[in-house]
């Protein structure tokens, strides 16, 4: 079953933005992704307990 829980430390997400960094295939606009993104709450997907997304 996959569950959502709010995410406290954007650490936890530091693998998967790695991942999703080296597997864009198109130019990156910036300011999302450090300007705005890191203000706005985070939510994890959970299955079996393990962060999946």
């Amino acid at each position: 079953m996959l569950n959502i829980k709010p995410i406290d430390n954007l650490e936890q997400i530091h693998s998967l933005k790695q991942v999703y960094f080296a597997q864009s295939t198109a130019p990156l606009d910036g300011m999302w992704h450090f300007g705005f993104v890191p203000m706005a709450t985070h939510y994890g997907f959970y299955e079996q307990g393990a962060l999946v997304g």
